[in-house]
């Protein structure tokens, strides 16, 4: 009797303090088809923006290069531009103005050189709530095949492109900023894997709610130049995110757990009782 006591007592603690405490962590994987679905301009996404796969998750965006903003800037300066260019075969892909105000590269994301300079072309994905990055598909590539051909950098806000409007910014202050959570530089590769699909997968990268994707672009990596470059560029399929959650087993109420408690100190008083 004394032993069946002991085993019922303890797995009473047992049973109070899993279903009291108990979590498991879980993570939510999401895609966002850039073809059949038009992702919304802005800096912050609202409830108008594009819901991803059916989530609570929105996304807006906002397109930047170093071009000149206007007739008297020099070219150095990173720059809001007009938006994206759909296609319903191969993705999304970039207008960049430049010189004047006119609208070259408008055929892919891309870093290739123009008029003797290397110009980077980059989206930035904002999203409602922080998700990784877990992979970018891409249908068109061209350009250079034997360096890196993708920058993804993560942020957790985005006053520096905010504030580029008014502030004269470059891409070397926007990758010395203390926003930056993550960086990561790929080469797309020349085999694609499915119909026409190039992917890159990112298994690492942390939680971000801004997250900038675009051509190789050599101020985010100190262990390359402008040099070491020869241009690329590709236009956007889709990109997959993932989030972290965490599912709490439901709480005992304290009425609940004061009851269990008392069973098990009735127990080891009766037990008491019977070795007296």
């Amino acid at each position: 009797m004394n032993k069946l006591l002991n085993v019922s007592f303890s797995s009473l603690l047992l049973i109070s303090t899993s279903v009291a405490y108990a979590s498991d962590s879980m993570i939510k994987q999401y895609t966002y088809d850039m073809i059949t679905q038009n992702v919304s301009k802005g800096f912050e996404p609202t409830t108008n923006s594009i819901k991803i796969d059916g989530s609570d998750i929105y996304v807006s965006y906002t397109t930047w290069a170093d071009t000149e903003h206007s007739d008297y800037d020099g070219d150095d300066r990173v720059v809001r531009q007009n938006g994206l260019d759909y296609s319903a075969t191969y993705g999304l892909s970039m207008r960049n103005r430049d010189h004047g105000g006119q609208l070259f590269d408008s055929h892919t994301i891309d870093n290739s050189k123009a008029d003797w300079k290397y110009d980077f072309d980059m989206v930035l994905f904002s999203f409602s709530e922080k998700v990784a990055l877990t992979n970018t598909k891409f249908n068109y590539l061209t350009g250079a095949s034997n360096e890196n051909q993708l920058t993804v950098v993560g942020f957790d806000n985005i006053n520096i492109f905010k504030n580029a409007d008014s502030t004269v910014t470059t891409w070397e202050d926007i990758a010395s900023s203390n926003a930056i959570t993550s960086i990561t530089h790929k080469n797309i590769s020349t085999n694609p894997t499915g119909l026409n699909k190039y992917e890159v997968t990112y298994p690492t990268l942390t939680e971000a709610k801004y997250w900038l994707v675009g051509a190789y672009n050599t101020f985010f990596d100190p262990n390359s130049s402008i040099d070491d470059i020869s241009g690329s560029g590709f236009k956007l399929a889709s990109f997959g995110i993932s989030q972290a959650k965490e599912e709490s087993i439901n709480e005992v109420s304290e009425p609940g757990a004061l009851a269990l408690m008392s069973l098990g100190l009735g127990l080891v008083l009766y037990r008491r009782k019977r070795r007296v």
